[in-house]
């Protein structure tokens, strides 16, 4: 099922299209996009992951996703993959913050 979602997302997007990797964890995610051609922005409150220390494609952010959305970044995505994030955060921010400014992107 996993890799099934995975190719299900980069089949929808266009080749080098820009992504946007939020709760990416391990970075698993991260690396199936980049090795798919996309220019990847992976966001995590955890470190980068030592496997992907080389990999120039992925540029990570060790950030809380609330903390990274209140800043307003600029940055436009054709591509938004987000998994096991949403129920960790409050019903007033997905609705007031976090939809309205992906959306934007």
């Amino acid at each position: 099922m996993k890799s099934d979602l995975c190719q299900a997302f980069i089949d929808l997007l266009p080749k080098n299209a820009s992504v946007l990797d939020v709760g990416a964890g391990l970075g698993t995610y991260s690396a199936k996009f980049a090795q798919a051609g996309f220019r990847v922005v992976a966001i995590d409150e955890k470190p980068r992951p030592d496997t992907l220390r080389e990999n120039k494609s992925i540029e990570w952010i060790e950030m809380d996703i609330r903390e990274w959305l209140l800043r307003e970044p600029k940055d436009k995505f054709r591509g938004i993959f987000i998994r096991n994030v949403i129920q960790f955060l409050s019903k007033p921010f997905v609705e007031d913050i976090l939809i309205p400014r992906l959306r934007s992107m």
